[in-house]
């Protein structure tokens, strides 16, 4: 991220543009969620997405990705 800041600007505001929520009960339950949030930076905007997984009742970030060329 330090990478990201210093080459296309520090955060100046950010929305939520769109989520996903995908859940399975049963014998091997799982629950995921997204998040893609719009980015303004110095130098323009980015997407950032950001996964989620339900293990037990613990919500872990699985991934965190940014896109660059939108």
């Amino acid at each position: 991220m330090e990478k990201t800041e210093n080459e296309h600007g520090k955060i100046k505001d950010d929305s939520l543009s769109n989520w996903r929520t995908f859940v399975s009960k049963g014998t091997n339950p799982i629950s995921e969620y997204e998040l893609t949030n719009l980015v303004k930076r110095d130098s323009g905007q980015t997407q950032e997405v950001i996964t989620l997984q339900k293990e037990n009742d613990t919500i872990k970030i699985v991934g965190y990705r940014i896109d660059l060329d939108i």
